[in-house]
């Protein structure tokens, strides 16, 4: 819900630049094997809740990107570190922290040429992240003194060329009871997927923290749900928003009397399975097609869905309009990426557009992930264009991605 409308005439067109890319795209799991493990704050087998924590090193990679090392060789280090040990314990299984965790894959060799972007000299850090969420630690199997155990989570993080990925990564570890005491394990192999996101530079009129939601985060978001998608929330230019110094990152112009308006993006991404949106609406009617989402192909391929308040799009404040997410638009997922309640974890800008000022209650951030159909996987997706179709509210967008 939002009081002030922003008015337009006629068509606006908007071309983003720069023009998005698809980069750095893994098609195989990366593997690693060997290196030990150390498990900090061992004052008995059970490690302790707060501080114990498990780091690798020298794990081998031995392959990437479908690449494999050959016998005797590898192509270079996977390390990581969790965060510390939140419940159960290290000798039973117990989940740690994902919170001050680490991982980075660094490489050295000629195979490095193979890779789009990537220095062929010295060493080079293929991938920099951390794990999201809880970190799983179980115990697979204990056959008298021996003990293996499984890491597992979700990963999130930059490759070598600046592009965005998220996945999983499970790494299997053996030791003894003597050993896991001390501290002390193995790694028999690890493995990782990795999957690109190519995020959409969107046009942006408004402030997302100014206007919205205070405390969304800038930079990399990670949605809050399980798709997990990155996207990308610009924090420069500051001259937006309700004081005309908060960060221009969202598009609100359609306005209350926006029907027929139109935002056009173009892009060029191959092989596009799905898009990602971070869409909201002030003062949508429930049941109401607030408006389209068109992507265009470059070999004439084309895919529409509808924005529909209640079911795939809805008020980013919990008040008297549309609050829901029921779906049952094919094609379309619709689930919460983000949501705070003020004023206890956010200040929100519902009613005024000034989050200094608005109402207390729910507020809430959205994903739509639209699926497209088989036709794009042999062209570049080139255009994307949101179309109003209602007077009386007005979509807003926040973000786009791609994989």
């Amino acid at each position: 819900m939002k009081a002030k409308a922003l008015l337009l005439a006629g068509a606006l067109l908007v071309s983003s630049a720069p023009v998005a890319h698809a980069q750095g795209i893994l098609f195989e799991p990366v593997t690693n094997q060997f290196g030990s493990i150390a498990l900090s704050d061992m004052t008995d087998p059970l490690g302790t809740i707060g501080t114990t924590t498990i780091t690798s090193t020298q794990s081998e990679l031995a392959s990437f990107d479908g690449i494999g090392s050959s016998k005797g060789h590898d192509l270079g280090r996977f390390n990581f570190t969790t965060g510390v040990l939140s419940s159960g314990s290290a000798s039973g299984g117990g989940v740690f922290s994902g919170t001050g965790s680490s991982i980075t894959i660094v490489a050295q060799g000629e195979w490095l040429a193979s890779l789009p972007g990537a220095p062929t000299k010295g060493r080079v850090t293929l991938f920099t992240g951390n794990f999201v969420g809880d970190i799983t630690w179980t115990l697979v199997s204990k056959v008298g003194a021996k003990l293996t155990y499984t890491l597992s989570g979700n990963v999130a993080g930059v490759l070598w060329d600046g592009s965005s990925v998220t996945g999983t990564t499970t790494q299997n570890i053996f030791t003894s009871e003597e050993q896991l005491a001390g501290g002390v394990a193995h790694i028999s192999v690890g493995d990782s997927s990795l999957t690109p996101y190519v995020n959409v530079t969107i046009p942006a009129n408004n402030s997302i923290q100014e206007d919205l939601i205070d405390t969304f985060p800038l930079g990399t978001f990670k949605a809050d749900n399980q798709l997990a998608t990155l996207f990308e929330i610009p924090s420069t230019p500051k001259t937006c928003g309700y004081n005309g110094l908060g960060p221009c990152n969202f598009y609100d112009a359609f306005g209350f009397d926006g029907d027929g308006q139109s935002i056009t993006i173009d892009v060029s991404i191959p092989n596009v399975a799905h898009v990602f949106t971070l869409m909201n609406a002030y003062m949508p009617a429930a049941g109401q097609q607030l408006a389209t989402i068109e992507f265009f192909g470059s070999d004439g391929a084309t895919e529409t869905f509808p924005l529909v308040a209640g079911q795939d799009i809805r008020d980013f404040y919990q008040g008297s309009f549309a609050n829901t997410l029921t779906n049952g638009i094919p094609g379309v997922n619709a689930v919460n990426a983000f949501s705070c309640v003020d004023p206890t974890t956010c200040l929100g800008g519902g009613g005024t557009g000034n989050v200094t000022t608005g109402d207390a209650g729910i507020y809430v951030i959205d994903e739509q992930q639209f699926s497209l159909s088989p036709a794009f996987s042999t062209q570049d997706l080139v255009k994307i264009v949101i179309t109003d179709t209602y007077d009386g509210s007005d979509p807003i967008l926040l973000g786009i991605t791609t994989d």
